[in-house]
């Protein structure tokens, strides 16, 4: 899992691993928001975007959700 805290243009990295994810990607980061949560996929495509907070467990039903995610539980 990676958390990306962004406020206006400083920014940080929690990951354990880091994809190819393009930054500066228009789509990712909209500058004339004051707050966004994006939920970016394993395949880098965005699976939630929302301006509001987002509770842990809203986040973790969203990716528990997924069909990768999905298989992972039922193989263990």
């Amino acid at each position: 899992m990676i958390i990306f805290y962004v406020n206006n243009s400083l920014y940080s990295l929690s990951a354990d691993k880091v994809p190819s994810i393009h930054w500066e990607h228009p789509l990712l980061f909209d500058k004339r928001k004051d707050f966004e949560v994006v939920l970016i996929g394993l395949d880098g495509g965005v699976k939630l975007r929302q301006s509001t907070i987002l509770s842990k467990k809203a986040l973790y039903d969203k990716i528990d959700s997924m069909p990768m995610r999905r298989a992972e539980l039922q193989e263990n």
